[in-house]
């Protein structure tokens, strides 16, 4: 209650009201609006304001955490930075990496005679047709030909450019390169068919010297360049091995030994499979913290909002990446990585697939290929060197050939090399016949064919051994199908 003054000052207080009975409207006080508006504002504030500093902290500690990570495994001696990709220093006049660069830029792809040379499927024995086209191919690059000459025994740096992004790296120009392998992979089989068996061998030597070089590398492409060229060493040795001469007027026996112990000796191989894998590696979370797939790159306003996923990305490919090479590393054989990759792998594919994850999705390929073209480029040198030896052996036993691998051990092989798509240890397979005596591997179905040649799909090549029921080398000289049958078999 409240008290009301009818007379003024003077007059008092004549009587009482109630304090809800001045408005007039039946005794009540209107309430004050709530601001409901105002509260709302403020919680929207907060909640942009939690946002953005659970988002700067989402970020700082996933940058933290793929820093550790990285860290960690620079302490174990990983290259992970592009300062870890360092090449070898090599003096002036010394370096094969520029030999070959300069053989590769003698070769002009344009001259009738390369264009000649290009549609050519070489084969031994070369028709008439084709051994005048080689012949014509070899002589115009004989530079070519004298510069990989002076490149035996030089160290190698091919001098590249290597800083973040990793991704963008240059490397030299693949298409010219390998233009030098495919002249000296022609010199070897023209030697062999005009008798000059040392200088073939010699070529073979060659190639897998190049092979080697280009594996000196970082990177997928050039593990794949140096595979081609191994590849295409073992080829050439398979070709001319079921008649090359050995002893005199021909190919000595050192040199065969030389070279079989070249073919068998896998180590540079591994090695450059390996730097594939660490390359890839280190160039996916490189591209993860440099932001190089996202608009304006990791300065940029896109750049700050997606860089805690992105991040993240780059963590989910490390581990990755580590759980796959360390199934690798365990592996002997193509089967037993499958069983070890197999959890590796099917992450892999749901990231693919994922939308959740799209730099992994882009950057996650199927690393799977590195590995199988490793044991391939092992497969096709074991079989080379097997080749070889079985060749050697018959020409210490008057054209007779072995009952059995085994026979060759210790003097021409140090052992019988094993299927690498076999598993378990199993050796290559030996195929005793008379007219057509193969040593073989089961390939990548690990399906033992008894040595099929019969093409898994059609429209390919007959020379592609890879796409065969199995991987299959002669030794002894077949005759060369005629152009009808080739385009039987491709329907």
């Amino acid at each position: 209650m409240r008290a009301v003054c009818d007379g003024g000052w003077r007059g008092g207080c004549g009587r009482l009201v109630s304090m809800q009975g001045d408005s007039g409207d039946g005794g009540s006080v209107k309430r004050p609006p709530r601001r409901w508006g105002r509260w709302i504002g403020f919680a929207l504030l907060g909640l942009i304001a939690l946002v953005i500093v659970g988002h700067a902290f989402w970020g700082w500690w996933e940058e933290k955490k793929l820093g550790e990570e990285i860290a960690e495994l620079r302490r174990k001696g990983e290259p992970m930075l592009a300062e870890d990709f360092k090449g070898n220093v090599v003096a002036e006049g010394e370096n094969g990496a520029d030999l070959l660069k300069e053989a590769a830029a003698s070769i002009d792809p344009t001259s009738e005679v390369w264009v000649a040379f290009d549609r050519l499927e070489l084969e031994l024995r070369l028709t008439e047709a084709e051994l005048k086209v080689v012949e014509g191919f070899v002589e115009e690059n004989g530079e070519a030909l004298r510069l990989v000459s002076q490149t035996r025994e030089k160290k190698v740096d091919w001098g590249l450019a290597i800083k973040s992004p990793l991704l963008l790296v240059r490397h030299p120009e693949s298409d010219e390169l390998k233009r030098v392998a495919e002249l000296v992979g022609a010199a070897s089989l023209l030697a062999d068919q005009k008798g000059k068996h040392a200088e073939a061998v010699q070529h073979v030597e060659d190639l897998l010297m190049i092979s080697r070089m280009f594996g000196e590398m970082p990177g997928y492409v050039p593990f794949l360049m140096g595979i081609g060229v191994t590849a295409m060493g073992a080829e050439r040795v398979i070709q001319i091995a079921p008649d090359l001469k050995i002893g005199t007027d021909g190919a000595s026996e050192q040199q065969v030994k030389n070279l079989i112990a070249q073919l068998l000796d896998e180590r540079a191989l591994r090695e450059s499979q390996w730097r594939a894998l660490r390359w890839e590696r280190a160039a996916r979370v490189d591209a993860a913290r440099e932001m190089i797939f996202v608009g304006g790159g990791k300065e940029s306003v896109i750049g700050y909002v997606a860089r805690p996923i992105v991040l993240g990305d780059g963590r989910l490919m490390l581990r990755h990446m580590q759980d796959f090479m360390g199934a690798a590393a365990g592996s002997d054989d193509w089967p037993s990585f499958q069983k070890a990759s197999a959890k590796s792998m099917e992450m892999a594919r749901q990231v693919r697939g994922s939308k959740l994850h799209l730099l992994a999705s882009i950057l996650m390929f199927s690393d799977e290929g590195i590995i199988d073209y490793g044991y391939r480029g092992l497969t096709d040198l074991r079989l080379a060197a097997v080749a070889l030896a079985v060749r050697w052996y018959a020409v210490e036993h008057s054209g007779a050939l072995p009952k059995g691998l085994d026979e060759l051990v210790p003097k021409y092989l140090p052992g019988v090399p094993k299927d690498p798509f076999a598993g378990k240890g199993m050796a290559l397979r030996y195929a005793f016949d008379e007219k057509r005596p193969v040593v073989y591997s089961v390939g990548k179905d690990g399906k033992d064919d008894g040595g099929s040649e019969k093409l898994l799909r059609r429209g390919i090549a007959q020379h592609a051994r890879w796409v065969q029921e199995d991987v299959v080398a002669h030794l002894k000289r077949q005759e060369r199908k005629t152009g009808a049958e080739v385009e039987t078999e491709k329907q």
